[in-house]
């Protein structure tokens, strides 16, 4: 209402039309959902910006740009726009465009797996957060350093930088919806509850919108549930996501937020009718990546409850490839978790094994990481491995069924873009399975692989018919 007027009065060109353009990207994008429309104002915006020469005009433009690209759920274009934007930074000082386009930076990285990266441009922002002393600046900072922690694994550093937040910013929902998290994942209940019953009340005075505090409410419960088990707040959620997906004005992030709660949920309760539906509509959706567990955990979990348990286990092996190198380790562990319990329910050749394979691993992990009522869960799951009668494995070298599936498309010349097609998967990905294949079969190239799987009689077999 005040941006649309002040362009007609702006003259063509300028960089005050500029600034307009790329506000109007802004709401369009980020409060409108129109993404196609957001994207043409930020075009118009960055060409005043690049004919004129003004730098901080294009760096505030494309760091507006790369907001709307990830939450419309495109995180490598949010990556590479933000970087662009980051770029200028080095010409012209301007603090709170350069913050937040290595705000974008930051979530970006974390949904590609590229942990490394993210915590370098997060302590950067965090400097500059604090040279500033932006208030706001300065909770986006403190939170995205606490989202990078957790996922490592690093409880202290993480309470460390939520508490900081929190002391500006009490009812931050995303600063209370992560602590909600960290402390149930250490087994602190009642302090998990404690922030929760903070993060309630912020949404309960949140407008009636798709607004973060909703989404954030969408997905902490059933995250949760899943750690501690219990559904007594599903209810509290199920209003929570309601409130996005009935909103045509919802981002996709937000509406990824409120999905992988609704499906998580499906979980808890074993309703293989909604498992099913939430798994063919995120197996089928173009852009989707489930917050804050990584896609392939979420896949495995509704195709175990719907009991498609071989593609359980290619979504889980997906998870594994996407947060071993990345150094997910919190997720690494439950996906471990997760995977075991997948491979005790088929009990098929190899599968008792590997399943104690994936338990000593994510026993490992959450013993060093302090995550009690992971330990628990999985000390469960051992005992209930003993009493399994143990089979042959089915494949040769330990490759699992979707590292033979991978293999048997890299021996037919497909390229890991091509790959990922077939597979639903990204390039990333399939790369991560091809270097493990490699490692497994001690080939030393795709060409050597494809003679490995030639003469141990993988080619063109699906693995689901091997087994």
């Amino acid at each position: 209402d005040l941006v649309g007027p002040a362009m007609e009065l702006a003259s063509p060109d300028s960089p005050d039309a500029a600034r307009l353009f790329s506000a109007y990207g802004n709401v369009l994008g980020l409060q409108e959902g129109r993404y196609d429309e957001a994207q043409e104002a930020f075009i118009r915006a960055l060409d005043i910006a690049e004919r004129s020469g003004d730098v901080s005009l294009e760096m505030g433009a494309l760091a507006n740009a790369a907001n709307v690209h990830y939450f419309h759920m495109r995180p490598q274009e949010a990556l590479r726009t933000s970087l662009r934007a980051i770029e200028l930074s080095a010409r012209v000082d301007d603090p709170r465009a350069e913050l937040a386009a290595r705000y974008i930076a930051v979530l970006a990285l974390i949904t590609i797996g590229n942990l490394q990266d993210a915590a370098q441009h997060s302590s950067d922002m965090l400097d500059l957060a604090e040279r500033i002393r932006d208030h706001f600046w300065l909770t986006q900072a403190y939170w995205v350093s606490e989202l990078v922690a957790t996922r490592k694994g690093d409880w202290y550093a993480a309470r460390g930088f939520s508490d900081k937040g929190m002391s500006g910013s009490p009812g931050a929902p995303t600063l209370l919806s992560s602590r909600v998290a960290l402390e149930y994942e250490l087994g602190q209940f009642d302090e998990g509850d404690r922030f929760l019953e903070r993060l309630l009340a912020t949404a309960d005075a949140a407008p009636n919108w798709p607004v973060f505090d909703h989404a954030a409410v969408a997905v902490t419960i059933p995250v949760i549930a899943r750690i501690a088990g219990g559904s007594d707040r599903f209810g509290v959620a199920e209003k929570a996501a309601e409130t996005i997906i009935s909103s045509p004005q919802a981002t996709p992030c937000f509406l990824m937020h409120a999905q992988t709660g609704l499906a998580l949920m499906a979980v808890s309760q074993r309703d293989s009718t909604s498992c099913e539906k939430w798994y063919d509509r995120v197996l089928s959706a173009e852009e989707f990546f489930a917050y804050p567990m990584v896609l392939g955990r979420l896949l495995g979990l509704l195709a175990q409850a719907i009991g498609n348990l071989d593609k359980a286990e290619e979504h889980f092996e997906d998870a594994l490839a996407f947060c071993r190198p990345s150094g997910r380790l919190t997720e690494l562990a439950w996906a471990c978790h997760d995977y075991a319990d997948t491979l005790l329910s088929r009990d098929g050749a190899g599968d008792h094994e590997k399943a104690k394979s994936m338990l000593e691993e994510s026993l490992s992990i959450s013993t060093d990481l302090g995550m009690l009522p992971l330990m628990d869960r999985v000390i469960a799951l051992q005992r209930r491995a003993e009493s399994q009668p143990i089979r042959a494995p089915a494949f040769p070298d330990g490759l699992s069924s979707r590292e033979v599936e991978v293999l048997r498309l890299v021996a037919g010349g497909k390229t890991d873009r091509e790959i990922g097609e077939e597979l639903f998967i990204s390039a990333r990905t399939v790369g991560h399975h091809v270097s493990n294949i490699l490692n497994k079969t001690k080939a030393a190239n795709r060409t050597e692989a494809a003679s490995y799987a030639a003469m141990h009689g993988l080619m063109g077999v699906p693995p689901e018919d091997s087994q």
